[in-house]
């Protein structure tokens, strides 16, 4: 079950929105992009430079080898630990090799045993080290969801998004490619039918269709968008599955196919750091922030009739406003 971002949903159905009302967040994203996956496309193929099940285990623990250092210099009395330890070296030399491009955005990794010959370590936890120390920096991933893809290099892009009418849900209908000039975009959706409270209250305490939208860019997670609505509107727009989502169909398309007349959206932005679940989907570091987009679309009753999170890694965005002064 998904760990949805906390939401400020305080409006009930038939409760006015934020502007008639006190309170009221949401956000939705462009459903639509390039290629689609369903999630049986999550775990990829399995590479023939394959790092085992218990090596990716060792990279995916806490890592408490910090400590060893200090440990050793306690046991031994007063000898000194190394000031650049043969871990460090290693990081830094992986470093190196990431930024003049040996290997680009979303190449695989040699396996752990080449590059521990390559750098004649005594042990793969030297290795390990050094590759968990770069996981945190975000130079590079392993992805939970698709461990037997072995460790990679993060793709970085900084994607810019207009703030305006589309940006909003108002305007036509455009694949994520289009709206940001990004490459090498996949989709995988899934559909569930479980909702948090405040949300299905929200929606009238009916049926809600969940749909979850995972964006990967050059095979590196770049975004998750989660959208609510009843699930009666759904079905008469034609959503009952994945295979019905068309790229680059906006959700208000959607509720207007469905017979809903739109007439007011709520977007908030802010910043914050991620939750565990969250940093696993997007395969990123804790301590780096997340950007989070909150959506919900009214009816002309002003019946709350969609809402929507979109949860964006910080360093992969870019919002730009621009406006003409009188």
């Amino acid at each position: 079950m998904h760990q949805h971002a906390p939401h400020d949903h305080t409006e009930r159905r038939g409760q006015q929105p934020p502007e008639y009302q006190a309170r009221g967040t949401g956000q939705r994203e462009n459903t639509g992009q390039g290629r689609y996956q369903d999630k049986s496309g999550l775990h990829g193929t399995t590479s023939p430079n394959v790092w085992t099940e218990q090596s990716m285990d060792v990279l995916l623990r806490p890592n408490i080898s910090q400590v060893k250092d200090l440990d050793r210099t306690k046991k031994e009395g007063s000898r000194v630990p190394t000031p650049n330890p043969r871990w460090r070296e290693i990081a830094a030399d992986l470093r190196r090799r990431v930024d003049t491009g040996e290997w680009p955005p979303g190449e695989t990794l040699p396996s752990m045993r080449e590059l521990a010959s390559h750098y004649a370590a005594n042990s793969h936890a030297t290795v390990n080290r050094a590759i968990m120390h770069l996981i945190g920096e975000g130079i590079l991933i392993t992805d939970p969801l698709a461990p037997r893809r072995g460790v990679r290099v993060r793709a970085r892009p900084r994607l810019v998004r207009a703030i305006d009418a589309h940006f909003a849900g108002d305007g036509a209908d455009r694949t994520f490619e289009a709206s940001t000039g990004a490459d090498d975009v996949d989709v995988q959706i899934t559909y569930t039918r479980q909702a948090p409270t405040d949300v299905a209250e929200m929606l009238g305490n009916e049926p809600v269709l969940v749909r979850t939208f995972r964006y990967l860019i050059q095979g590196t997670p770049h975004q998750i968008m989660r959208s609510w609505m009843p699930e009666s509107v759904a079905n008469r727009a034609g959503l009952r599955s994945p295979d019905d989502e068309v790229p680059g169909k906006s959700t208000n398309t959607w509720l207007t196919e469905a017979g809903v007349q739109l007439k007011h959206v709520v977007l908030t932005i802010e910043s914050r750091l991620p939750t565990e679940e969250e940093a696993r989907d997007l395969a990123m570091p804790t301590a780096l922030p997340v950007m989070v987009r909150n959506r919900t679309v009214y009816d002309t009753d002003l019946v709350a009739a969609e809402t929507s999170t979109t949860i964006v890694v910080a360093d992969q965005i870019v919002y730009r406003a621009e406006f003409d002064l009188n």
